[in-house]
């Protein structure tokens, strides 16, 4: 029990810490959309970001209708 409380914690916190870190990377004018469910976590979608921002690929083919769309067209806005 008490194991699988911290594997949660950790994996919460590394949630947050990914979330901060695209927060701290972008501007926001109003809250990014819910991160959870069917959309994509924040350690992944900054990992999405980080791919971008490293490679500048002029084009990405993005099919996603939320969180997503927003921060690849972020991201390639600031390439």
């Amino acid at each position: 029990m008490i194991s699988k409380i911290i594997r949660l914690n950790k994996q919460n916190t590394t949630q947050i810490e990914a979330m901060q870190s695209l927060y701290s990377i972008f501007q926001f004018n109003s809250p990014l959309p819910y991160m959870r469910k069917m959309a994509a976590s924040p350690d992944f979608l900054k990992l999405v970001v980080e791919t971008i921002l490293t490679n500048k690929p002029k084009l990405v083919l993005e099919l996603g209708s939320g969180v997503s769309s927003v921060l690849v067209s972020k991201s390639l806005e600031k390439n």
